[in-house]
């Protein structure tokens, strides 16, 4: 038995290169696009949930301590504002994030609690950046607190 012509070797040998792709068509994907695509589906996300009070009562008290606000200044801020809820979502793969854009995920991301079973979608959603200014290192996602959340029927 011979091999066809331009076939150097067996498939599932050791010399095999069947699995490389000389080129992109529409149903096989580059080498680049077959990484990332498996980078993706091997990302591991944490998720951080939080009031975001919590976070303003710790940047007022470094303030104070800093000396660049007084305390009865940082407690009138403090009782002046919502409590917003923030969640962070980092991650081993944020290439996705940094694609889309803090806008689609406006539009896109919601949470769904389970006592309400409504869907809930963020007022904000800003990126968090690496030290080169392009790469995302996490998302973060402004909720409003029970009563003033935006909801699924409420969208522009």
């Amino acid at each position: 038995m011979t091999q066809a012509s331009g076939s150097p070797s067996v498939a599932g040998s050791s010399t095999d290169n069947s699995h490389v792709s000389a080129g992109s068509t529409p149903d096989k994907p580059t080498g680049m696009e077959k990484e990332e695509s498996a980078d993706a589906a091997q990302a591991v996300y944490s998720v951080s949930w939080w009031p975001s009070r919590t976070i303003r009562a710790a940047s007022m008290r470094r303030a104070v301590l800093k000396v660049t606000m007084t305390e009865a200044d940082a407690e009138k801020i403090l009782a002046n504002s919502a409590d917003d809820y923030m969640l962070l979502v980092q991650g081993t793969n944020m290439l996705i994030f940094q694609r889309r854009g803090e806008q689609a995920f406006e539009e896109a991301a919601y949470i769904r609690p389970k006592k309400t079973k409504e869907k809930m979608y963020p007022t904000k959603v800003g990126f968090l950046k690496g030290s080169d200014g392009q790469t995302v290192t996490g998302a973060v996602f402004i909720l409003l607190q029970e009563g003033r959340q935006r909801r699924a029927n409420d969208r522009p």
